[in-house]
């Protein structure tokens, strides 16, 4: 007989994951060339309405500290206890942001390969949970130089999400970093690195 366990969301992490998602209300995605990739948006003519809609989210959220700058990238800091269920928030942040705006690409970055082995196992414990909520799976890839190949050339019928620790991305030296001559490799990119950013994925640090 095995265990499963039930998944509770609680209000606080509800509200957190509203706020993430609408930052990008009546933003105006449009889908790359390349299918596999995540849409994009023009970033320098949505800036005011993402300014918008972040002062609501701040507002809403009583955040009255730090101002409001988005310069040539968009970083969205989100605060929340350790403790709290954080590391829930941000996986359902990214089926609720497959399912508003189909983003469909996404990398975790994380400081050490215990979390890394840690955030792995909390995706796959709450798996079915999310699949009953968004109706969708997600593929999840440890990092390393051969799963980052398939990570790159995974669907986008599904949300695909790697794993890896900010030392494996850092460096020029990295492996990801290195030319490779995979003929499937996306467009005229040189490198992972290169086929990874042609993803356009969305990034989230812990």
């Amino acid at each position: 007989m095995s265990l499963k366990i039930k998944f509770d969301r609680l209000d606080y992490q509800e509200r957190a994951v509203n706020s993430i998602s609408d930052v990008f209300k009546n933003i105006a995605f449009v889908p790359n060339e390349n299918r596999k990739s995540n849409p994009s948006f023009d970033l320098q003519n949505s800036k005011n309405i993402l300014v918008q809609n972040i002062s609501h989210v701040r507002e809403s959220n009583k955040v009255e500290i730090g101002e409001i700058s988005i310069k040539d990238e968009l970083v969205i800091d989100t605060l929340m206890e350790t403790g709290t269920g954080k590391t829930f928030t941000f996986l359902e942040s990214i089926y609720r942001l497959n399912h508003d705006y189909g983003f469909c690409k996404f990398i975790i970055l994380v400081p050490s390969n215990p979390i890394r082995q840690g955030t792995i196992k909390n995706i796959n414990i709450t798996k079915e949970f999310f699949v009953k909520e968004y109706g969708k799976h997600i593929s999840v890839y440890n990092y390393s130089e051969k799963t980052v190949l398939n990570y790159i050339n995974s669907s986008s019928q599904n949300i695909s999400v790697l794993v890896s620790t900010y030392q494996s991305f850092n460096k020029a030296t990295n492996s990801i970093n290195k030319s490779k001559i995979e003929q499937s490799l996306i467009g005229r990119a040189k490198s992972h690195m290169q086929a990874v950013a042609q993803l356009r994925p969305v990034i989230i640090i812990d």
